[in-house]
């Protein structure tokens, strides 16, 4: 009983140092898995953030003490860890100590788990966002936005002839392991187009020439997996790359609108805008000439809306 009490006294007197570790990733979640440390590296961060928070708090509290709130007694915490049941003394005395103060034990073991919380929250967006970056395993993963403002070109592995598939869309979220490497890539408005591999050179495929993932479902409303006959309006459309399918990527890192742009880029970004919606203009356009010529045909042999086709298509 002793033991398994001390363990829990331990584990809330410890309890700062491991919300630290927790408040650390709140600022961003996709790094997470590559900061892994060591059993022991991991038990030090911790007792060491706990004495820090700990101390602190002592410190702050020790003035006000005897007045509208209890003194921190370490002897009475030191018995607390080391409870016997053999000595009846100290068993009455602490009960007595949790009857008088448990509101206030309960709202210090609050204010020191928010202490660590924060604390780790603090040091993860200086380290995400600040000046702490260069910390970091792989600093510029933390470039990367994932709220529209990163636009990705993912090269991958799959080919035809000289020909390699390469998705673009918006950079929704992303996995990194330890190397460096993604685990997995997702992209919101992703299109298809082609690398073309020429002797001496490379070439893309021509805007007018690539296809929106998900065009060939009219009037962008989606059919039931249960239920092909019923529709749905698509809210949103996300694409999943594994890590281990992307050769290359590219990312483009979008000014944000508060931030001033001169008249060239401006023009620029306008232009490349129109011939986005260009494109897919012209993707929406051939799919209705194509259902106009089978309505003409007669061709009854398929759904009077055709069927939704897979992005190889």
């Amino acid at each position: 009983m002793s033991l398994a009490w001390g363990s829990l006294v331990l584990l809330v007197v410890l309890l700062p140092g491991v919300l630290f570790f927790v408040g650390v990733y709140l600022p961003e979640q996709f790094t997470r898995e590559i900061e892994t440390q060591s059993a022991l590296g991991q038990l030090a961060g911790v007792l060491l953030i706990a004495i820090v928070v700990h101390l602190s708090l002592y410190t702050i509290l020790t003035p006000f003490c005897d007045g509208w709130m209890p003194c921190i007694r370490v002897d009475l915490l030191l018995d607390t860890i080391n409870l016997d049941s053999k000595t009846p003394g100290a068993t009455v005395r602490l009960n007595e100590m949790f009857k008088a103060h448990h509101i206030a034990i309960l709202a210090y073991i609050l204010t020191s788990g928010s202490a660590g919380v924060g604390l780790g929250w603090v040091y993860g967006r200086l380290v995400s966002h600040g000046a702490l970056r260069q910390l970091s395993r792989h600093p510029w993963a933390h470039e990367l936005n994932v709220t529209g403002m990163t636009i990705a070109h993912v090269m991958t592995h799959l080919k035809h002839d000289d020909r390699y598939l390469v998705y673009k869309g918006f950079l929704r979220a992303f996995g990194l392991q330890k190397d460096g490497r993604f685990s997995y890539i997702i992209l919101s408005g992703a299109t298809r187009s082609y690398l073309q591999m020429l002797p001496g050179a490379s070439m893309m495929s021509p805007i007018d020439d690539q296809r929106t993932i998900g065009e060939s479902t009219p009037g962008n409303r989606v059919p039931l997996p249960n239920s092909p006959s019923t529709r749905r309006e698509r809210r949103a459309s996300m694409f999943v790359i594994e890590g281990e399918d992307a050769a290359n990527v590219v990312f483009d890192l979008l000014k944000a609108p508060s931030e001033a742009m001169d008249q060239t880029d401006l023009d620029q970004f306008v232009a490349q805008i129109h011939k986005e919606f260009d494109a897919v203009a012209k993707s929406l356009q051939r799919e209705t000439d194509a259902m106009k010529a089978r309505a003409a045909s007669g061709d009854n042999s398929q759904d009077t809306e055709p069927k939704l086709r897979y992005p190889f298509a």
